[in-house]
């Protein structure tokens, strides 16, 4: 699979009932975290100075799944995370899949606009590059921008590797750490891809709006995450089929992620 190739990858988000917080980590920490070392690589030397200035010693890592660690005492902020969006939906409906812009592609307009904002607080603006980074990684996971009726996968029985759990959990964690054992081999990997794509390749992959992002994830969604074998037993022929898909998406993640950041602290 090239590495051009338009993948998106968000799925799923879910129904009201997915506001409960079941299964909504995004990638959970591993795959934040390769987003942020991906998109660090990106960043202008200004960019790279403000990011450092705003998080104030805390790690890139660490700030990357601050969204998910306050979300028990900031119940407003769960339904940021995700987008009830159908899987196959053609066009972008904002009244309906995102009311007052509380969902993932709201959020991440709303919060790259406060980080943009040189007058706003210094501290809504740190708050927001920590949603910045943790959403645009969100919004890249499978079962994040488009919907079956079943809360993402949550509601869909899946075995994997012979433990009964459900889709959306093994998209959250289970699939990534199957298909890069260490994180660190992993990173470096994709630093390398990444390497080797041209300037104007990288722009390309970083291309388009968050609404596309969101759009174009959820046309992809039921050719790769929906797409089981029979009894839902999850195995090396699923993994296979989904490694490449999270590849790009954590590459594209990573590169949007550094043009946003860019554009909001170097424009």
């Amino acid at each position: 699979m090239r590495l051009l190739t338009t993948v998106l990858i968000a799925a799923a988000a879910a129904s009201p009932a997915h506001a409960t917080g079941l299964g909504t980590a995004g990638w959970g920490a591993m795959g934040h975290r390769l987003v942020v070392e991906i998109a660090w690589d990106y960043l202008t030397p200004t960019a790279r100075a403000s990011a450092v200035a705003l998080l104030g010693g805390q790690s890139i890592g660490s700030a990357s799944v601050w969204a998910d660690s306050i979300r028990g005492s900031r119940r407003e902020t769960g339904p940021m995370h995700y987008v009830n969006l159908p899987a196959g939906e053609r066009a972008w409906h904002p009244e309906r899949y995102c009311r007052n812009g509380d969902c993932v592609v709201g959020a991440v307009e709303k919060y790259q606009a406060i980080l943009a904002d040189r007058s706003a607080p210094t501290a809504d603006r740190a708050e927001a590059l920590r949603f910045v980074m943790h959403f645009v990684g969100d919004m890249h996971q499978p079962l994040h921008v488009g919907d079956r009726g079943d809360r993402g996968g949550n509601d869909v029985a899946v075995t994997w590797r012979d433990r009964k759990t459900n889709l959306h959990s093994v998209w959250d964690t289970d699939l990534l750490r199957a298909w890069a054992p260490s994180e660190g081999n992993y990173l470096r990997a994709l630093r390398r891809r990444v390497a080797r794509m041209s300037p104007a390749e990288r722009d390309q992959a970083a291309s388009g709006s968050v609404v596309g992002w969101a759009m174009d994830g959820n046309a992809t969604s039921g050719e790769v995450a929906y797409r089981l074998p029979p009894g839902n037993a999850l195995g090396p022929e699923y993994l296979r089929s989904a490694g490449p898909v999270m590849d790009l998406a954590i590459i594209h993640a990573g590169l949007r992620l550094a043009r946003l950041l860019n554009q909001a602290l170097d424009g």
